[in-house]
């Protein structure tokens, strides 16, 4: 009941979770469309001699992506950090959708490579969402929360690999724009669906960094200026008031004289020549007491004025006082958050073993995503089963829906038996055995489509199982290896080493695919040269896990 109450914080850090889980869905759609139609856009361009090399053209497309994120993942981890979570992923979604759609323009290859690198250099929202999702979430809703992120990619992936796989290379009008671009539509329909996830982030987001700073250095400097204003014009009205009353005791003084020089002037007729020799006197006399007066008032009225100028130059050092130590207090507070990390990082080097396994396993995953395609469009006879786009598109449907029900429905349960570091090592060892299986479609091409299709699902289905639990987990890890304040930067180091262990993969897995249908030799170094080799990285992400701490779950856990 109390999720179904709007107000409570049970419902409310649910609908934050949400809206999370639409800017990684933008992200994953994005990113995934591409993939089904990919090496047929490249044959299009008449670059490649045989299909066999279409496999190191599509390693350099994929690969161009995560090395320019290489150069922006921590910069956008550290501002991220400074100014807020909420900005840095508004950015990076939009131009995430931005260069998606630019990128079904491209007619060559290097306008290919172009674009993939502009959308990896200014996408470098993921890393964020991640930290903001665990500061959202408390330990008891963790791991599902955590979960979220994975299923909520691989719902993209669903939605991706939908538009990548129906609607590349449509029936259309000749000379019609889909016709000029026949892979404009998949990247339109992205384009549009990450928009209107957009808009709702933009719109029902709240910032989780409580303590951050504007990217507008000055809001104090501007306080203390209207500050400064409204102290002018208490001074200004004190000195007024003031001079007012100085002018009333004057008056009333040159009244009391007048009154004197009144009474002395009302004498007999006996003494007229003296009452105006007197009064002549007194004339005189008073004419002094005006200049006196006058000479007086100007002098105190120069003294005010000097007064006010005195005060106006002590509040405009004050202020530039104050501004100068805001700064200085600034500086100091950014340069201690930097030295405090820094610090953090040398007491704490596992957190480096944990990225570096994130950067593992996501060179897994990619490298075996690489590799299938490129395999299974190929002829019986070099390991392939002549799959089309929309098979492949039908191979990723199935295998992110297994995905997100294993996620939502199987994992939460699972960390409630195994820890979080154990669920990440059997995935290792059964990726291993899982990859290295696969070149056995090509054995059952004589069997019939049924046969290799259903062996094709049932594949797809158990890496699905495994990558979700094994993104699950390290993300976990990554997320528990340290406090709140260095989340972010965490998350753009681990963003950083994922980008370029993922810009490896790709190009490694499609370069040793290459070689392995190209050089003529026989088993183990024809095509299932590359399976294998991927089948070692996988080992060797189990084998270096066996380092981490155990105690590592307890060590940052919110209470």
């Amino acid at each position: 009941m109390k999720l179904l109450n709007v107000k409570s914080p049970l419902f409310k850090m649910w609908f934050q979770v949400f809206l999370l889980s639409i800017s990684i869905f933008i992200d994953g759609s994005a990113g995934t469309q591409i993939l089904p139609y990919l090496p047929f856009m490249i044959n299009s361009f008449d670059i490649v001699k045989s299909k066999a090399d279409i496999g190191t053209y599509a390693g350099w497309v994929l690969g161009c992506f995560f090395i320019a994120q290489i150069f922006s993942s921590y910069l956008y981890g550290d501002l991220a950090d400074k100014v807020g979570r909420k900005p840095i992923i508004i950015f990076g979604n939009f131009f995430r959708a931005l260069t998606t759609l630019f990128f079904g323009f491209a007619l060559n290859f290097p306008w290919l490579i172009i674009w993939r690198s502009l959308m990896g250099l200014l996408s470098g929202s993921i890393g964020i969402n991640k930290a903001m999702m665990s500061e959202i979430c408390d330990d008891q809703h963790l791991s599902r929360c955590m979960s979220f992120i994975a299923s909520s990619w691989h719902a993209g992936g669903i939605i991706g690999s939908i538009i990548g796989g129906y609607t590349a290379e449509p029936n259309v009008k000749k000379g019609s724009l889909f016709d000029r671009y026949p892979y404009l539509l998949p990247n339109f329909i992205a384009f549009c669906v990450s928009m209107v996830g957009l808009l709702l982030v933009f719109f029902f987001l709240k910032e989780t960094l409580t303590n951050k700073r504007s990217l507008c250095k000055g809001k104090k400097t501007k306080k203390n200026k209207n500050q400064n204003k409204k102290m002018k014009k208490k001074t200004n009205g004190n000195s007024f008031d003031e001079s007012s009353e100085i002018e009333q005791l004057m008056d009333s003084k040159n009244d009391l004289d007048i009154q004197e020089n009144f009474t002395t002037t009302k004498s007999s007729p006996e003494n007229i020549e003296m009452t105006e020799f007197g009064s002549t006197n007194r004339n005189e006399n008073e004419n002094k007491n005006e200049n006196e007066i006058k000479n007086e008032n100007e002098n105190k009225n120069e003294n005010e004025k000097e007064n006010e100028n005195k005060n106006k130059n002590e509040n405009e050092n004050e202020n530039k006082d104050k501004n100068e130590n805001e700064n200085e207090k600034i500086k100091n507070d950014d340069f201690n958050q930097e030295t405090n990390f820094y610090n953090f990082l040398k007491q704490n080097k596992y957190v480096f073993t944990i990225i570096f396994l994130y950067g593992l396993i996501g060179i897994i995953f990619l490298f075996f995503d690489m590799i299938i395609p490129l395999l299974t469009i190929l002829p019986p006879n070099e390991g392939g089963v002549n799959f089309t786009t929309r098979d492949i598109g039908a191979g990723n449907l199935v295998s992110s829906i297994s995905f997100i029900l294993f996620q939502v429905l199987v994992y939460p349960y699972i960390t409630k038996k195994v820890t979080t570091l154990n669920i990440y090592r059997y995935c290792a060892l059964l990726s291993a055995l899982l990859i290295a299986l696969f070149p056995l479609i090509s054995k059952l091409y004589n069997y019939g489509r049924a046969a290799y299709f259903a062996f094709f699902l049932i594949i797809m289905s158990l890496r699905s199982c495994l990558a979700s639990s094994s993104f699950t987990s390290i993300f976990i890890l990554v997320n528990k290896s340290g406090p709140n304040w260095a989340l972010s930067r965490i998350n753009g180091i681990g963003q950083v080493v994922v980008a370029i262990t993922r810009a490896i993969g790709p190009t490694l897995g499609g370069n040793i695919l290459t070689w392995g249908l190209t050089n003529g030799k026989k088993y183990p170094l024809n095509y299932h040269f590359s399976f294998y080799i991927n089948s070692l990285i996988s080992i060797s992400a189990f084998l270096l896990s066996l380092t981490v701490p155990k105690k590592l779950n307890k060590i940052f856990s919110k209470k």
